[in-house]
């Protein structure tokens, strides 16, 4: 691995998203207890896909549903394949949607190559800070829809480009 540069990483991974989460603390006026009614409600589920590097947000995709090996590669191909350059290494984790046939094909078509992450290691992947940011504007507005999660996905991808 010798000459790998911080400039060359690119993290990739991917959180869920259950619609209709909402805050879970709140501020009331010192010495009152503050209520507020949370509904029993399980939405649906909603997959985000990201990528950053050293300086950017590199792609971002909702997923209506869990994600498939097949989505996978079409985020990949489709969404964060055109950003990447040659000598590009994608670090991400073991799940199985990563290891299904073609994934390395694909960035290594672009001059990339890839680095699994040992399993339950989520600290040495610094998008996991952008995911805690983007869950915590999105309990904000409780979203409803997948198209709402993308809407502020967008809206948090904007705004949060500073972890990069």
């Amino acid at each position: 691995m010798g000459g790998l540069s911080v400039k060359d990483l690119v993290f990739l991974d991917e959180m869920a998203i259950l619609l209709g989460m909402m805050r879970l603390r709140g501020r009331s006026p010192q010495g009152e207890r503050l209520y507020d009614s949370k509904p029993f409600y399980r939405g649906s589920r909603v997959s985000v896909v990201g990528a950053i590097s050293h300086q950017s947000i590199l792609a971002l995709k909702a997923i209506d549903q869990s994600m498939t090996g097949e989505q996978f590669k079409t985020f990949l191909r489709e969404d964060l394949a055109p950003k990447l350059w040659e000598g590009a290494v994608v670090v991400m984790d073991n799940l199985a949607a990563h290891k299904v046939k073609g994934v390395e094909e694909i960035l290594e078509s672009v001059g990339a190559r890839v680095i699994y992450l040992s399993p339950y290691s989520p600290k040495y992947n610094p998008i996991e800070h952008l995911w805690w940011s983007l869950k915590a504007l999105i309990r904000q507005f409780v979203p409803k829809t997948a198209e709402t999660v993308a809407q502020l996905l967008q809206l948090g991808a904007m705004l949060e480009s500073r972890f990069c």
